[in-house]
């Protein structure tokens, strides 16, 4: 696979943990203030229930000598007593699954931070593969468009060289043309027109881009 769809695998499972970190956190965040809201109502129940016990202690106290009212308040405090101390063990265990659920809390917004961590980096990893991809589709596009202009090049040389090839080719056919005009004119032509023939043999060999001249045109064919 490429760096860019690893990079890209990588962040779709930054993203999965991250949104199950964030889940995972959320729910302790709804647990812990549960929590600690049942904690304060009980905490206002046990102040209540304590108050209730004072009063009753406090009436005890200023009681007179009538021993109705005494046993009466004697067992209003007992039960009020009882009251306290059920609230108490209540709240005692309220307040250890509150902190059960800060403890569960801590770790899950640990946790957050960490993913959230992960996920930023797997997502500037993507962006950087995004890039070097960029940048290496860009310098093989420049290497095409160089690599296509040097075999344009090489094909214009290669066809002034053919053109150049072709020329030569045709000229030497015209010189081996004259000289065999030369080899079979020599007995019958004089010294003057012979003289002419390889002047203009001469010329053409010197400006072969200018017509013969000093050649009859049917000595050519």
């Amino acid at each position: 696979a490429s760096a860019l769809t690893t990079a890209e695998q990588a962040l779709t499972q930054a993203d999965s943990d991250l949104a199950a970190a964030q889940a995972a956190h959320d729910s302790a965040q709804t647990n812990k203030n549960t929590a600690s809201a049942a904690v304060t109502a009980k905490e206002s129940e046990c102040a209540t229930a304590q108050a209730d016990y004072d009063a009753i202690l406090a009436q005890l106290t200023d009681a007179t000598g009538d021993s109705s009212q005494t046993t009466t308040l004697v067992s209003q405090l007992s039960s009020s007593q009882g009251a306290v101390t059920q609230c108490q063990s209540e709240l005692a265990t309220l307040q250890g699954e509150e902190a059960t659920h800060t403890s569960t809390h801590t770790a899950a917004a640990t946790s957050l931070s960490s993913a959230q961590t992960a996920q930023s980096e797997a997502s500037t990893a993507k962006t950087d593969a995004e890039t070097a991809k960029a940048t290496a589709d860009a310098a093989l596009t420049s290497a095409q468009t160089e690599e296509a202009t040097a075999k344009s090049a090489l094909e214009a040389q290669q066809a002034v060289v053919a053109a150049k090839l072709q020329v030569m080719n045709e000229k030497k056919a015209v010189w081996d043309k004259l000289e065999a005009i030369l080899a079979t004119a020599s007995s019958k032509k004089s010294n003057a027109e012979l003289s002419a023939i390889k002047a203009a043999m001469e010329a053409y060999n010197k400006a072969n881009t200018e017509p013969l001249q000093g050649v009859p045109q049917s000595w050519m064919s």
